[in-house]
């Protein structure tokens, strides 16, 4: 097995590269809605390089085809966009057929927890709470060196100021989001790679 600085061997290398790209993948398909091709193409081609060097090429191609097979019949349908089946299809040339299975499927399994947690309340609790502390956090830092200057020269007192302003700030509506399937499959990259290091590692 060949180790890069005696540190990382080049299947735990490729699947840190995995990993990067999938928190990349997963950022912009919660922020933009979508995944872009540089991102996909850029994990294929490194995929299909690292496969062609550890004569992986075979079962790079079985994971390419296992994603369309899988995949395709959910974009035809409008399920997923295309930047979604391209991220599977890179995700194959790393893993291979047989692992982009389990990733899919431990990514099916991360969509059944939303959508459990999202019907018995305990998703939306959860993100509310967040939300509430980060807005409120946001709006005391906003106001307080302001408020503190306008009370020193005289004008409303500086709690008045600070409460108003978180008060403000928490009424305001938040924007809905729409679940992202590059989501999921990312977290299930990085989950999948993460255990893979570990165990290569002699951790698990």
């Amino acid at each position: 097995m060949v180790k890069i600085n005696k540190m990382f061997t080049v299947k735990e290398i490729k699947f840190i590269l995995l990993i990067i790209f999938s928190v990349i993948a997963a950022y912009t398909d919660y922020r933009y809605g979508k995944i872009f091709n540089w991102t996909n193409f850029s994990l294929i081609g490194i995929g299909l390089l690292i496969a062609v060097y550890e004569h992986f090429l075979l079962n790079a191609v079985a994971g390419i085809v296992v994603a369309l097979i899988l995949m395709f019949p959910f974009f035809m349908t409008g399920g997923m966009g295309a930047g979604d089946v391209k991220f599977a299809m890179a995700t194959g040339t790393i893993v291979g057929g047989k692992n982009l299975l389990l990733i899919l499927a431990l990514s099916a399994g991360l969509i059944l927890l939303y959508v459990l947690f999202a019907r018995l309340g305990l998703f939306k609790i959860i993100r509310n709470s967040v939300v509430l502390l980060w807005k409120g956090l946001k709006a005391f830092v906003r106001h307080l060196f302001t408020t503190l200057k306008i009370s020193l020269l005289g004008g409303r007192p500086f709690f008045g100021y600070a409460i108003q302003g978180v008060s403000g700030s928490l009424g305001k509506s938040e924007r809905k989001k729409k679940v992202k399937y590059g989501i999921f499959l990312g977290l299930a990259n990085i989950i999948f790679s993460v255990y893979y290091i570990m165990q290569q590692g002699g951790i698990l």
